[in-house]
């Protein structure tokens, strides 16, 4: 009896530490954004720029496939540099995921500032990918 409960400790305890694994490697395999994001991958850069900024990205990432208000919101966060770069991506697989008519109607009313942001983004990223599937990457 006492050795069976050894065993279903050890047993116990190596099961949580499988669990424990497994969502380590998926977090940090989309950093940090393993769910509701449709497979987006978010950098480390992105999300470590988004904390210092207190924006909660990968929240606010999974509600803009749900609340339009959430995708003005994210769609139009300002990052310069390596973290623009990555936000385009992001905002361009959700203008992907929704189409460009229904993208630009749930985003509803910008200002000329928000949708310069927005379209820049936009711009970088289907450039991106046009320069990628031209000549590999």
């Amino acid at each position: 009896m006492n050795f069976s409960l050894k065993r279903l400790s050890l047993l116990l305890v190596l099961i949580l530490i499988c669990v424990i694994s497994i969502e380590r490697f998926l977090f940090k395999k989309n950093g940090g954004c393993y769910y509701g994001t449709h497979d987006i991958k978010v950098s480390s850069l992105l999300l470590i720029n988004a904390d210092y900024e207190n924006i909660s990205y990968c929240k606010l990432l999974r509600s803009a496939f749900n609340d339009d208000q959430d995708l003005k919101t994210f769609t139009t966060i300002q990052f310069y540099d390596g973290v623009f770069i990555d936000h385009a991506d992001s905002v361009y697989k959700l203008y992907e995921y929704y189409g460009s008519q229904l993208f630009w109607q749930k985003l509803g009313k910008l200002t000329k500032d928000e949708k310069r942001l927005v379209q820049s983004y936009l711009d970088y990223a289907i450039s991106e990918k046009e320069t990628f599937e031209k000549y590999g990457g």
